[in-house]
């Protein structure tokens, strides 16, 4: 009897090792699967977030140039002057509508010679310059204008 019991005591062993080995080779097996699945999804949501973030570099690339077409310079030449020509002018009709209205507000003289359709940046130019001349007056507050 004792060679039967070790006979059947090996043969559940061999079984029970069997069974161990089947369930280890498939937890292996299911967890390489497992992992070439994660790694393949990671590789594919890689790739989409880098043409994203290419795709992003792009459009901000295409967003400047288009921003260095529209955007035009704030100093234009026109009218056969060039720029310097024209801030004497501008500066001209600046004296002139000072020297009509006295002290004003800066605003008011702003919008009064940007009507003759001078651009704000060549009005404000102008006005430095006779600052610069020393030829104006402002008030504390900057909010008045006058010549000096």
């Amino acid at each position: 009897m004792t060679s039967v019991k070790k006979n059947k005591l090996t043969e559940t062993t061999e079984k029970v090792g069997k069974a161990l080995a089947r369930s280890t080779f498939k937890a292996e097996s299911a967890g390489k699967l497992a992992q070439k699945k994660v790694e393949d999804l990671v590789g594919k949501v890689s790739k989409r977030a880098h043409e994203a973030m290419d795709a992003v570099t792009k459009l901000k690339g295409s967003e400047k140039k288009d921003q260095e077409k529209h955007v035009s310079p704030p100093f234009k030449a026109n009218k056969g002057l060039t720029i310097p020509d024209q801030f004497g002018f501008i500066a001209g009709n600046i004296h002139d509508y000072l020297d009509k209205n006295g002290m004003v507000p800066t605003n008011r003289l702003i919008n009064a010679i940007m009507q003759k359709k001078n651009s704000k940046a060549n009005v404000l130019a102008a006005i430095g310059w006779l600052a610069r001349e020393n030829k104006l007056q402002f008030s504390k507050d900057g909010e008045m204008i006058s010549l000096k």
